[in-house]
């Protein structure tokens, strides 16, 4: 008989220990009532607008001022890009920068057709001193304010790239 008492506080704290947890989850869970449904996912996809032409050129410069140029020249079209030498070219161009952001952005009048837009945009730039040596000294980039033309066209997937930087219209 002596097992038998032993056994029997081991028996009850297991039991009040069942019975506590019973009336926790009880208390904590929420409150159905049948009327109530339970909570059901809701079956919608996020609408995430795509960049604009401004957030383009904004992301383009971005890059480039964080030393990213493989990441900048993504943004180019492959056209624009051309071969492996021009992609070279315009590598080290991104990597010359020694700052860079973009001031103001303007859409040029009548310029948005074809899947085509140019946009004059305003840039603040301060070059390396080693792109003085470039085949044209700091890329035709100056220290200061910059004005610079980009054509910017859109892709099958309705993404803008980058088709042309230039120093006038």
């Amino acid at each position: 008989m002596g097992k038998g008492v032993a056994i029997l506080p081991i028996v009850f704290v297991i039991l009040a220990f069942g019975l506590g947890l019973g009336i926790g989850v009880k208390i904590l869970s929420p409150r159905l009532s049948p009327s109530t449904n339970p909570p059901q996912a809701i079956n919608s996809k996020v609408q995430v607008p795509l960049p604009s032409g401004e957030d383009t050129i904004r992301t383009f410069f971005n890059l480039i001022q964080e030393k990213k140029p493989n990441e900048a020249l993504k943004m180019l079209t492959v056209s624009y890009i051309g071969n492996d030498c021009s992609r070279t070219s315009w590598l080290n161009q991104f990597k010359s920068f020694e700052n860079v952001s973009v001031d103001k952005i303007d859409l040029e009048n009548g310029s948005s057709a074809n899947g085509k837009k140019i946009y004059k945009v305003t840039i603040s730039a301060r070059m390396l001193p080693t792109a003085t040596s470039a085949p044209i000294p700091n890329y035709g980039w100056e220290n200061g304010q910059n004005v610079r033309w980009i054509t910017l066209s859109e892709n099958n997937k309705n993404i803008w790239k980058i088709a042309g930087i230039s120093t006038g219209p």
